[in-house]
Formats: structure tokens, C-alpha cells, sequence
């Protein structure tokens, strides 16, 4: 008992002394942690740190240690990797002698984009030849940059020497030997053209080959031109027909930087028309020598001093001729009513071989009615007495006696229009149209091309002397574009039709009750627009929004498109955008003026008799603002 008693006792003593050594440990750990605080703030909380990922370094070969693969290892062929091209090039360009540029002469391009428009300006009495680089466009834009390129611009006088009065006879000599070189350098530059669309069909077929700017579908191309390699070669007799898309898949990279560098012919699908074995031919005519006469007898072009025909063909001074589509007939309305027609001068009825079947006094009627059957029969027969002229297959003619070949008008009254007479002759041709019900008999007027003009019934002739000359000047070149070129109505028998389709033309009626075009038409007789020596086309309309579109833009068939490019036309060089401030239809908005069938494409009309009113322009001061690079020189 006393034993417990006792160690009651030492327990109690042990707890007292237990508490007071615990009190004084707490007041030293409050000291102690007020006094280190400071410390312990600055340091990063306790967060667990991962322990960090040991680097392994790699061996880096130097650049030309060949990598060798282990010798189990199956050799793959090794395709030559396609070699990224720079990311910009540079294009210089610069002026020669007598001449300056316009336009960003130093150019930084990135790699497959275009370049922008520099015009080679010649100084006074000079005129511009080309460009080093052989090209002759001006203003120039290259397309489609892959290549450093540094050009210079040429330059040639075309001011006579002041010295010189007259012009020696060994000068008019050189002039004819001048002709010749001119005449051939043409030809060679129908070659060139030929040329062209040779590369315009590489590019075709490229482009219908690979998606080169879809890069996903580029990938899928491209994967399945491996497959089709690998199958190749792994048994290339069996698969012989994969043996040009295996050469495809070796080449991709060249065939690729082929593509971007084809893209800049895109535009010279209408080349097609110069694709004939003949033009291959020319080729040798492309020297210098052609080239520099060429040039001169330009020059001398410019200058009036030279008026020989620039074509092949010797036409009169009248022109050549030209066959217009007036209108045409039902067949089986020509069946119930007549055609009738009678003329000032005596005249001669033929078939369709020329043949003659009648002969015709002055102002004596002559109908015709169409009477069917597989021959597509006409008959002929006089007015007054119904007695039969002939009976006529297919097509019949009316034409003057020599000796009143251009004087004569015929008369093919028709009770709905004030427009019945007509110079040159007159035809009645069957068309058989390949669509049902579409056949035809149409009433054609062949004339020479001056006479043509002179009944143009797109103006009134009432405007400014030097518009007149510019729009007979217009109308004239259109023609004879069309004569040598248009294919649009040749089923039909003729080259354009009096509508505004091609040029509304009314005939001999229009001409004397406008004689100011006429007038105009004897002023500029014979003149033509020339883009590098051949006749060029030249479509015009009413007005403008301020600027003319390049022909790529124009706004055929009523389409509505704001947009324009500074970019010269790869279709036609002379038809580019060119700013028109006089011919801005200040009521009409841009739609407003293509659904009036302003496509803006050429010569803005009222913006020419504005410049030949206002600003006192001449005739072919006002073509030249118009059409690009062009000249107006005597073509026949």
C-alpha cells in the first residue's frame, strides 16, 4: 500500500516537471521561428521536384559523311530530293539611250508570284524596239517569277535628219529592200506566235496532270505516282504501261518548277489559229537582219514616208472585199412571198458557180422565191411579167457589169426599214443549220471595205472631224480583222452582220444622209491599226466607268465585275486597262453600264469625242491612248 503510495507521488512529481520543460520548449520555438522567418520566405515552397530527363547527346556527322545503313538493311532507289527554290528573286530593269522607264525599275519577287507593269518611254523622235531579253511588249509584266532576271529597254529614231531634205533614190531602193525584210519578219513573228501556243498546250498538259496548287490533292497525286513507280520497277515488263509515270515520279520536281514556270503562256489559247505546219518554216526570218529592217521600214511607216501594202494580197484602193450578213428568211415564208430587188445600173444574175443566167437592164425588177426540194431550189423571174429568169440551186447572185462595179446600188425594198440599198453585190444563200428548224435563207452584201465604212450606222457623223477619222479609222480595222481571221459565220457565207453583233451597218441610205463619215472615211483611207505590224482587233463601246478594261476583263455578255487588272493582256497585248476620265458615265454605275452592253474594252466612244473636243486630241493621238503600243499606218 505504502509502496503504491510512493509511486502516486514520483508520477505527479515526473508531470509537473514535464510541463514546465514543455512550456519553455514552446516559448523557444515561437522565439526561434519569429527569427528565422525572413529566411524561410525566401525560399521555394516544398512542391515536389521530378527529377530532371538525363540529355542524351547525339553524334552530329559533319555534312558530307555518307550515312551508312546496317547491311541487313534493304536499299531503298534514292530519289533525288526536290531542292526548294529561293523564297524571292530579283527583276532590273532599265532604259537604253533615248529612252526612260515608268514604273518599279528594281524589283524584289517572291518566288512563283508576278511582277508589276514597266513601260519603256521614248524620248522624243524615238520610238521603242524591244527589249533585251528579245521581248517586244511594252508596258511588260513578268509572270510568274522563278529567275533573277535583269533587262534592258531598246530604243530606235524615227525622226528623219533635218539635213536632209530629200530623199535620195538609193534611200527609196533601201525602203523596197526594207519591205522585204518587214514582210518576212512578220512571217517570223507568226512563228513566234506558233511558238507560244506550243507552250501554251506544255502548260495545259501539266496542268491537267498534277494539282500542283492543291497540296493536299498534290500528296494524293503524288503518292499514287509512287505506287505506280515501285510497281514498275519491281517487274517492269509486266507493268510497261506505268513506265512514263515512273519518269514522272523521277522528275516530279523538275516537271513541278516546269509548271510555274509554263504558267505565264496560260493566256495563249487564242494562238491556236497559228497553228500550222507552214509557220514552222519561218523560223530562219527571225535574225537580226530581217529584225532591223523590219524596224526601219516601221519607222519610216510611222513618218508617212513609205505607203506600201503591209499584206500579201494586192488590193485595190477601195480595199478588200468584205461580205455582210443583212438578214434572213424563213424558207417557207420566201416560199409564200418574194424577194425582189433591181439596181441604178444593169447587172447580171449567176449561180452559185458563177455562172451567169440573166442579164438585168437598169431599174428592172427581179423576184425571187424559194421552191424547196433536196437541191434547195430558187427561181428567178421578172416582176412585170412573171416570166421566168432561171431556176437556181442553192444560191443566187446579183452582180454589176465590170464597168459599173462601183457605182452601182441595188434596191431590195422591204416595207419594214428605211435601209434598202446596198453597194457591191447582192446574194441569196441556203443555210442548212444543224439545228432542227434552224435553216435559213440569208440576204448577203459583198462590197469593198472603204464602201463598207462609209455606210457604217454606228455614228451620225455629226461629232468632232478627228473622232469621225477615229471611228472610221476603228471600223475599218474591225473589218479587215475580221476578213482575215473571223470564222464565227462562215457556214453562213459571210465575215460579219449589220447588227450590233459585229458593227451595225446600214448601207448606201446611211451614207448620203451622213456624208461627214464618208468625209472622214476619204481622210483616213486605207489606214489601219497595227499592234507589231499586223492588223489588230479593235472592239469599242459607248461608255466607261472611268477606265477601259483589258480584254480578259471586259464585260462581255453583261457580266458585272467591278475588279480590272494593270496587267497587259495576254490575249491581245494593245487591249489593256487604260485610265478614261472624259469617257466616265457620271449617272450609270459599273452594272448599270454592262447591262447596257458597255463591255469597256478598247476605245471608250464618248471618252474619244470628248478628247477630241476638249483637249483638242487628234484621230490617232486618241487611238494611240486607247490601244496600247499601236501604230496607224496605210495598209492597202
Amino acid at each position: 500500500m505504502e509502496e503504491n503510495k510512493q509511486k502516486n507521488l514520483m508520477s505527479k512529481a515526473f508531470f509537473r516537471h514535464f510541463i514546465r520543460i514543455t512550456k519553455k520548449a514552446s516559448v523557444l520555438s515561437f522565439v526561434f521561428f519569429f527569427a528565422v522567418s525572413p529566411v524561410l520566405a525566401q525560399e521555394v515552397p516544398a512542391v515536389p521536384v521530378e527529377e530532371p530527363t538525363p540529355i542524351v547527346e547525339e553524334t552530329v556527322l559533319p555534312l558530307d559523311t555518307p550515312v551508312v545503313p546496317p547491311a541487313d538493311t534493304p536499299i531503298e532507289p534514292v530519289i533525288e530530293p526536290v531542292v526548294e527554290a529561293p523564297l524571292s528573286y530579283t527583276l532590273s530593269y532599265s532604259a537604253g539611250v533615248n529612252g526612260s522607264l515608268t514604273g518599279t525599275a528594281l524589283q524584289v519577287v517572291e518566288s512563283g508570284a508576278d511582277g508589276t507593269p514597266v513601260t519603256a518611254v521614248a524620248d522624243t523622235g524615238y520610238v521603242f524596239s524591244d527589249w533585251s531579253d528579245g521581248l517586244v511588249t511594252n508596258p511588260r509584266t513578268d509572270l510568274a517569277v522563278l529567275v533573277d532576271m535583269s533587262v534592258t529597254a531598246n530604243f530606235i529614231a524615227v525622226t528623219p535628219d533635218p539635213a536632209e531634205e530629200v530623199v535620195s533614190v538609193e534611200e527609196t531602193e533601201n525602203y523596197a529592200a526594207d519591205f522585204e525584210l518587214y514582210k518576212k519578219y512578220i512571217l517570223y513573228q507568226k512563228y513566234e506566235k506558233k511558238d507560244l501556243y506550243k507552250k501554251y498546250l506544255r502548260y495545259k498538259e501539266l496542268a491537267a496532270k498534277y494539282p500542283w496548287e492543291n497540296k493536299k490533292a498534290e500528296k494524293k497525286a503524288l503518292k499514287k505516282l509512287k505506287n505506280d513507280y515501285k510497281k514498275y520497277r519491281k517487274n517492269p515488263t509486266r507493268y510497261a504501261r506505268y513506265s512514263a509515270r515512273a519518269s514522272d515520279y523521277l522528275n516530279y520536281g523538275a516537271l513541278k518548277a516546269e509548271y510555274f514556270a509554263s504558267k505565264q503562256y496560260a493566256g495563249y489559247s487564242d494562238n491556236a489559229r497559228y497553228d500550222k505546219p507552214e509557220y514552222d518554216s519561218y523560223r530562219e526570218y527571225g535574225t537580226e537582219e530581217y529584225k532591223a529592217g523590219y524596224d526601219r521600214y516601221v519607222a519610216a511607216l510611222a513618218q508617212g514616208l513609205v505607203t506600201e501594202s503591209i499584206t500579201e494580197e494586192v488590193v485595190s484602193k477601195l480595199g478588200p472585199d468584205i461580205a455582210v450578213g443583212l438578214y434572213t428568211y424563213i424558207p417557207r415564208d420566201l416560199k409564200d412571198a418574194s424577194f425582189s430587188i433591181k439596181a441604178n445600173r444593169p447587172f447580171k444574175v449567176k449561180d452559185r458557180k458563177n455562172k451567169v443566167v440573166g442579164e438585168i437592164p437598169a431599174d428592172t425588177k427581179v423576184r425571187v422565191k424559194y421552191l424547196g426540194g433536196d437541191d434547195r431550189n430558187f427561181r428567178v423571174y421578172y416582176s412585170t411579167t412573171d416570166v421566168d429568169i432561171d431556176i437556181v440551186s442553192k444560191e443566187v447572185r446579183f452582180v454589176s457589169d465590170d464597168q459599173y462595179e462601183n457605182d452601182i446600188v441595188f434596191d431590195i425594198s422591204r416595207p419594214d426599214t428605211a435601209f434598202d440599198r446596198y453597194r457591191g453585190s447582192i446574194r441569196l444563200r441556203y443555210y442548212d443549220s444543224p439545228v432542227a428548224d434552224g435553216d435559213r435563207v440569208w440576204v448577203i452584201n459583198r462590197l469593198p471595205l472603204e464602201h463598207y465604212v462609209w455606210g457604217m450606222g454606228e455614228i451620225t457623223g455629226t461629232g468632232p472631224s478627228q473622232y469621225n477619222r477615229v471611228m472610221t479609222t476603228i471600223f475599218r480595222t474591225y473589218g479587215y480583222w475580221k476578213i482575215q481571221w473571223s470564222t464565227k459565220y462562215a457556214d453562213q457565207g459571210f465575215k460579219v452582220d449589220a447588227t450590233s453583233g459585229s458593227q451595225i451597218y446600214r448601207g448606201y441610205d446611211w451614207e448620203v444622209t451622213h456624208t461627214d463619215i464618208r468625209e472622214a472615211a476619204l481622210a483616213t483611207e486605207g489606214k489601219l491599226i497595227l499592234y507589231q505590224g499586223e492588223v489588230a482587233l479593235t472592239p469599242y463601246s459607248s461608255w466607261t466607268d472611268g477606265k477601259t478594261r483589258r480584254f480578259e476583263d471586259g464585260h462581255w455578255g453583261h457580266a458585272c465585275d467591278k475588279s480590272s487588272s494593270s496587267s497587259p493582256s495576254k490575249i491581245y497585248p494593245w487591249l489593256n486597262s487604260v485610265p478614261d476620265p472624259r469617257g466616265k458615265n457620271e449617272t450609270l454605275n459599273t452594272c448599270e453600264l454592262a447591262a447596257r452592253g458597255n463591255h469597256m474594252v478598247g476605245l471608250s466612244a464618248n471618252g474619244a469625242v470628248r478628247m477630241a473636243k476638249y483637249d483638242n486630241s487628234t484621230y490617232d493621238q486618241i487611238l494611240q491612248h486607247y490601244y496600247s503600243s499601236v501604230a496607224v499606218a496605210r495598209g492597202y
